[in-house]
Order: C-alpha cells, then structure tokens, then sequence
C-alpha cells in the first residue's frame, strides 16, 4: 500500500480495516468532479459515471458466485458513495 500504510490508524482486512485507501481514491477524484461539473454547467448535457472500485456493496454478486472470493472484503466506500 506504500506510503498509505504510514498514515495514522491505517489497518486493512478484517473488522478493522480503516477508510484510509477509499478515502485516498475519493480524494483523487475530487479534480475531476470539479472539472465535470464545470462543463455541464457551461455547455449541459447528463453525466454517467461508475467505479470499478464498487462503491455500493449490494452490487457485489455473492461470494460463491463470484471469481474473486475477497472482493466483499474490500468492497463498499462511504467517501465515494457521497460522491
């Protein structure tokens, strides 16, 4: 996780796994929001936007159906649901 592992109260996996990482990625969409909302108000338009991060876990298919047995574990983002 490089220099995310030194912030204050990073944990990963398990129950105490902080917001730290979906934070991280939230924050890096930030210009990009800003820039989006900009041109919508200058020239109108509809945006639609997915993550590939999932931030809504009720999409995550089931663990037994899914290929990658952990993705429930890292799945779901407070910090990119508000976005």
């Amino acid at each position: 996780w490089g220099h995310l592992e030194q912030t204050p109260g990073f944990a990963f996996g398990g129950p105490e796994t902080s917001t730290t990482i979906s934070e991280h990625f939230a924050a890096r969409n930030e210009a990009w929001i800003a820039d989006t909302l900009r041109l919508v108000e200058q020239d109108g338009g509809q945006v639609l936007s997915f993550s590939h991060f999932c931030p809504r876990i009720e999409l995550i298919l089931e663990k037994r159906h899914s290929f990658d047995q952990h993705i429930a574990r890292v799945s779901g983002s407070t910090a990119l649901e508000e976005q």
